[in-house]
């Protein structure tokens, strides 16, 4: 069949070699990046099993040597309370986002907003090493969560190498807008490699290289494409792969505790089993709210309260806090009595099994089990099949500790430390299944015979409780059949899954939306919020005066002076009114400092074509709003020109219109991007175009205003990784005396405790001293200074 005319012709078996041959350089480093991010996380996840196989195994030991020589509990915190105290004062002097799980500030951020220092060098040792001490002090916390973030820091880093950013940034010469086009698609690249890297984080932490996919896919990832989701794959693979090898060869260490869902026993569930999965999933949805609701509660207060905020005060608030968390277990395992071992158990001096603390040899604790056997060699005690351990623990020790977990997990929210919350869902609600499955099954209680075992109940309860936190279902299903191998499980779990969703749903709001609400992070849904339905993109669009192909400088200046530059285009229009292009006020701005800062003839015509978008998005004014939230959203539009019903630009609507945030303006990833786009090139050519003498007499529209603020009216995100930034810089001149500068005065400092009215004085102070000095200064560290000033002041987050 030939072409039709005027199409081109279709490339034959041998051009398309010759094709995969030219872009075989670019495959393989995008290729290489991948594999890379995926081994490294692979290591990092082995090397933090590795400590906590360590230390775990350390505190079991130190534990049962003190209750051995009948000394008090106490002693055993000796090693505890500094251990968590140095993390605390880490976290909070050092990198306050690596405190919590960072779960919301990552979908934010790979949704948009950018979030300064979330994936920087200094919040990925924090976090690894972090959670690995909390989880080995005992804290009811999970790295699973965490490793998140540890994924695509070391994604964030590997990206900045020289051999894999030439994946990135080609150097195509172009210039003028194009430039900014391309540094939209480098970041579109970058934020799709962040969420690969999440990816493999959480894969290697559950050994689940399909459910490390679609747990971005599900519930972290705003956008996402098919190429996405092979290279995903690919780097999941790559990172549990290694991960798995790793342990695989580490015969001298016990790891049996950290792997989650391995050795089932075998595998069942009867259709009886039904109606009880159903019950069971509504009770542990309500579970899941009340943990939820828990952990929101302090975070609550513990972000809005007025008094101890500052560093130190956080670090002693943790010290008492595990004072706490880690002595209330010991104590209340005091409490029981012990219990033979079944035949064929035994109890020995290695963490992950059951304990015999106060016990004489040959029987154990139930409930000192459950709290020094560690919350993984928890889940698969509770889990298991076997009917010798069927009653291994009883209904009241499993309620008590349900709530006593459920109170210290949730007092845990809002610490200056890192954790995760999936292992400790997991943990209540295997540990509710199997109590559950007693209830149901036992002659003192219901007592209905012929069901499955209570660790089937176990398993069940673990999955629908994870279900109701995160509000997801794919994901928990794959995640779980994944890494126990039974696939089985797969059709009751999907049912329990979705009825504890609804619970939840029902009764409250997901935790990540509430946290991102209560952290003031921006965020773009899906819809459009139910009161602006009957709105069209006339109704939300900001009225605008376009360009025309060529404009006087001392109008652009004015305009940059009146204008808010974070969210400002502006089309350009030929003689007739019709669009030829838009420009940036970033971009507009970059070439205005770059190249005529130093101009004194305000009156040259600069050509605004050569620094124009050629092709941006267009809609008519009456464009539903409804649609215009998916344009936005998956196709990561920054800008879109609002056209009259006679193809005139009227207006713009810039993205940060449509996110739901809290007051102030937001500063995005591109908006980022935007400030360190390189337009010397741009200036350059454009200045040679300008008519100079010749130019027409050009009057500015309006007497020049003052340039408002921009940013977060909170600044807390913000303001702390400033103050991080300023103790990292102070540690490291602490440790090299004599060979750290200074720091630059181009550098804005602002302490937290202050109003943003307060942090915009410092900062214009700051101006006018540097101001001061610019006589004693060279023109390029003005120019740096200025182009600092902007960057900051023009975003509190």
């Amino acid at each position: 069949m030939s072409n039709p005319p005027g199409s081109p012709k279709k490339n034959s078996h041998s051009d398309h070699i010759n094709e995969s041959y030219a872009n075989l350089p670019t495959v393989s480093r995008r290729l290489s990046l991948i594999i890379l991010i995926g081994i490294v996380v692979g290591i990092i996840e082995y090397l933090i099993t590795s400590l906590l196989s360590y230390f775990l195994q350390l505190r079991f030991d130190f534990v049962q040597q003190q209750v051995d020589k009948g000394d008090m509990q106490f002693l055993a915190i000796l090693y505890i309370l500094p251990a968590m105290t140095l993390v605390a004062s880490v976290v909070s002097y050092l990198s306050p986002i690596s405190a919590g799980s960072a779960l919301p500030e990552i979908k934010g951020y790979l949704n948009g907003a950018h979030i300064p220092g979330i994936f920087g060098v200094t919040c990925l040792i924090v976090k690894a090493i972090g959670v690995t001490i909390a989880i080995s002090c005992g804290f009811p916390v999970g790295r699973e969560g965490p490793m998140v973030q540890v994924g695509c820091a070391v994604a964030n880093q590997t990206m900045k190498i020289p051999f894999w950013k030439r994946a990135l940034i080609k150097d195509t010469g172009v210039t003028g807008g194009r430039k900014e086009v391309e540094a939209e698609e480098i970041d579109k690249e970058k934020t799709l490699l962040l969420t690969i890297g999440g990816a493999a984080g959480i894969s290697a932490a559950f050994r689940s290289p399909i459910g490390g996919v679609l747990y971005m896919m599900e519930d972290m990832a705003s956008y996402w494409n098919h190429e996405t989701t092979v290279r995903a794959f690919g780097c999941t693979m790559t990172a549990t792969l290694v991960y798995s090898l790793l342990l695989d060869a580490s015969h001298n260490k016990n790891y049996e505790a950290l792997i989650l869902f391995e050795d089932i026993d075998h595998k069942d569930w009867l259709t009886a089993d039904i109606p009880w999965f159903m019950i069971l999933a509504v009770f542990t949805g309500c579970l899941s709210v009340c943990y939820s609701e828990l952990l929101f509660f302090f975070q609550h207060l513990r972000k809005t309260r007025t008094r101890f905020r500052s560093p130190m005060e956080k670090t002693i608030e943790v010290t008492i806090c595990s004072f706490v968390i880690c002595m209330v277990p010991l104590y209340i395992g005091s409490l029981f009595g012990c219990k033979e071992l079944p035949a064929d158990m035994k109890v020995d001096d290695h963490w992950g099994g059951l304990a015999r603390f106060e016990c004489e040899v040959g029987s154990y604790n139930d409930m000192a089990s459950l709290w020094l056997m560690g919350e993984e060699g928890g889940i698969k005690e509770l889990y298991s099949r076997d009917e010798s351990k069927t009653n291994v623990f009883s209904v009241e020790t499993l309620a008590l500790f349900i709530v006593v977990f459920l109170l210290l997990g949730g007092f845990t929210g809002g610490l200056a430390i890192p954790f995760g919350t999936f292992v400790p869902n997991l943990f209540m609600g295997a540990a509710f299944g199997r109590m559950f499955a007693l209830i149901v099954q036992e002659d003192n209680f219901i007592g209905v015979k012929g069901l499955s075992s209570p660790g089937t109940y176990a398993l069940i309860g673990a999955g629908s409780m994870l279900g109701g936190y995160t509000r997801m279902t794919l994901t928990v299903v794959i995640m779980i059949a994944e890494a126990s191998g039974d696939i089985s499980i797969v059709m009751p779990l999907m049912v329990a899954v979705q009825i504890s969703r609804w619970v939840a749903n029902f009764l409250t709001e997901a935790y990540d939306h509430k946290m991102m609400e209560l952290r003031r992070i921006p965020f773009l849904h899906d819809t459009v919020d139910k009161s602006r339905r009957n709105q069209s993109a006339g109704d939300v669009m900001i009225p605008t005066q376009p360009l025309n192909r060529r404009e006087c400088l001392k109008k652009l200046r004015t305009i940059i002076e009146q204008d808010n530059l974070m969210r400002s285009a502006y089309p350009i229009v030929d003689n007739e009114g019709y669009l030829l292009g838009l420009v940036h006020g970033l971009v507009l701005e970059s070439v205005l400092i770059q190249g005529f800062e130093d101009d004194e003839n305000d009156e040259d015509m600069l050509p605004m074509e050569a620094m124009a978008d050629p092709s941006p998005f267009t809609v008519f004014n009456t464009f539903p709003l409804s649609k215009l939230f998916p344009l936005f959203r998956k196709l990561q539009v920054e800008h879109v020109v609002v056209l009259s019903s006679k193809g005139k630009p009227i207006g713009y609507i810039p993205r940060t219109c449509l996110v739901d945030h809290d007051g102030g303006e937001v500063e995005t990833n591109h908006h980022k991007a935007m400030s360190h786009l390189d337009m010397t090139g741009t200036a350059r050519n454009i200045r040679r175009q300008s008519t100079g003498s010749n130019a027409p007499q050009c009057v500015p529209p309006g007497s020049p205003g003052t340039k408002p603020a921009n940013g977060f009216e909170s600044g807390e995100l913000y303001d702390d990784h400033l103050d991080a930034s300023a103790n990292l810089r102070k540690l490291t001149s602490w440790l090299s005396p004599g060979k750290i500068r200074t720091p630059s005065k181009e550098y804005i400092e602002r302490d937290s405790t202050t109003s943003s009215q307060g942090a915009r004085d410092t900062a214009v102070s700051l101006h006018d001293l540097a101001d001061r000095h610019a006589e004693e200064e060279s023109r390029l560290t003005v120019k740096r200074v200025k182009a600092r000033r902007d960057s900051f002041s023009g975003f509190q987050l």
